[in-house]
Parts: C-alpha cells; sequence; structure tokens
C-alpha cells in the first residue's frame, strides 16, 4: 500500500533545507528490509521506472535542448559506476547528490525556471522499514509554472509505478 500526502515528513533533511516550496507531495510504503541504504532505494526504484516514464523524458529533453535547457537523460542511468562509488555532488541518474546519511538521500537538480529537490527517507524498524520518498519543487518564473502544469499530472503515477515495481509486486 502506497501513503501519499500533499506535505513533507518532520526533520528530514529536505525538509530542514526548504523555504516554502510551490510544490510538495510525500509517498510512503513499507518493506520487509531492515539492511537498505536510501541510495539503494533510489537506485532500485530508479530502475523500475516505467517505459512510458522514459518516452516522456525522451520528448522533454528534444523541447528543453531547443530552450537551451539541460537534457537530463532518463531514468535508470548511472554511468559507469557502481551504485556504493556515488558520492554528495554525483551525477546519479536525472539528478544530482545534494545530501545523504544512513537515513536519507536529497536528489535534485536546479535550472533557471525551476529547483527540484526529491527525498527517500528511511525509518528501519525491528522487522520493516518505513521508506518515504518526497518532492520538493520551487518554481522562479512563468515558464517553471506552465512546466509544473505540464508533468505534475505524471509525478504521483510515475512514483507509485517505481513503488510497485521495485518493491509492492
Amino acid at each position: 500500500m502506497i501513503v501519499f500526502e500533499k506535505k513533507l515528513p518532520q526533520k528530514t533533511l529536505l525538509n530542514l533545507s526548504l523555504n516554502n516550496p510551490y510544490y510538495v507531495d510525500s509517498h510512503y510504503f513499507i518493506v520487509e528490509d531492515t539492511n537498505m541504504s536510501p541510495l539503494d532505494v533510489y537506485c532500485k526504484m530508479v530502475s523500475f521506472a516505467p517505459k512510458w516514464s522514459n518516452s516522456l523524458l525522451s520528448i522533454r529533453n528534444k523541447v528543453v535542448r531547443i530552450l537551451g535547457l539541460e537534457d537530463v537523460g532518463e531514468f535508470g542511468n548511472f554511468g559507469d559506476k557502481n551504485i556504493s562509488d556515488f558520492t554528495i555532488g554525483d551525477r546519479i541518474d536525472l539528478f544530482y547528490i545534494r545530501e545523504m546519511n544512513e537515513h536519507e538521500i536529497v536528489v535534485g537538480l536546479n535550472d533557471k525556471h525551476l529547483d527540484v529537490a526529491i527525498s527517500i527517507s528511511l525509518k528501519p524498524g525491528a522487522l520493516q522499514t518505513v521508506v518515504c520518498i518526497s518532492t520538493a519543487i520551487h518554481v522562479h518564473n512563468i515558464f517553471g509554472k506552465v512546466y509544473m502544469g505540464l508533468v505534475t499530472p505524471f509525478h504521483a503515477p510515475i512514483i507509485h509505478s517505481m513503488i510497485r515495481n521495485a518493491y509492492l509486486n
């Protein structure tokens, strides 16, 4: 089961670094594993991105290149690095690792129109781990708002599909 909220969890690296974001959401689920890192969860999830989401990213990348923005690639592209070799500042998949500790990773990407930050935080228990995937977006101008209007309808379905494919099937 996935629980969706339009707010961020308290006392996370992502929440502590924010100042009035334009958009926020969180998606919670439980896994029967207590020996995983936030980086492991991130990598597993994006490796299970639905094919249609990478098709949408391909279209997005072609359009934004014309506008002079960065082509972010596609979900699940780790280059030639081993997952355990990634550190703060590295590009992983679509994003850069901003912060990372044993309970949370924050990845993100900034451009002149908006700043995106995604957190995966873990609350391990004796037999299970509660995983929370949170997104926070700061919009800088009208182009950022238009972009958000176009991508927001796809955001939760992509995340929920990744969660289901990676952990709940």
